[in-house]
């Protein structure tokens, strides 16, 4: 700091190493410069969350092809939309799971089912034993 000849304190310029130089007498100011027309666009998760909301559903309402739906989605979407990619693979792990649980509880209910099945065959599948003459002479009536 030095002085005048009142008196008075001048401050002297000081250099900040980190410090940003001023612009060039030629660069455009803030006022020169349009406004970008680009407008970021939010990116699209469509066939990876379709995967998990029809893999879920298929859970919920027992539907083996809404399963398929989820799974084919599931694969489109980890294809097409990488930044997606969880929703896609739990789509893919329910669908899976979906179809799966179906498989098994189909399984299931034909061998509860095929005991009734056998044991009905002899006694006429409905436990009516009637002679086929029967049904002839009963539509032979005219």
């Amino acid at each position: 700091m030095t002085s005048t000849d009142n008196g008075t304190p001048v401050l002297e310029p000081t250099i900040d190493a980190g410090a940003t130089p001023p612009p060039a007498a030629d660069a455009p100011t803030s006022a020169e410069v349009p406004p970008t027309t680009h407008v970021p666009t939010a990116r699209q998760s469509g066939f990876s969350i379709a995967s998990f909301v029809l893999s879920a559903a298929s859970i919920v309402l027992g539907q083996g092809l809404l399963a398929i739906a989820g799974i084919v989605f599931g694969f489109l979407g980890r294809s097409r939309e990488p930044h997606a990619r969880t929703w896609s693979t739990w789509g893919l792990v329910i669908g899976f799971v979906s179809l799966l649980g179906g498989v098994v509880i189909g399984i299931i209910g034909l061998f509860i089912a095929l005991p009734f099945f056998l044991t009905a065959v002899p006694f006429g599948l409905a436990g009516f034993d009637l002679p086929i003459e029967s049904f002839v002479d009963a539509i032979d009536v005219f």
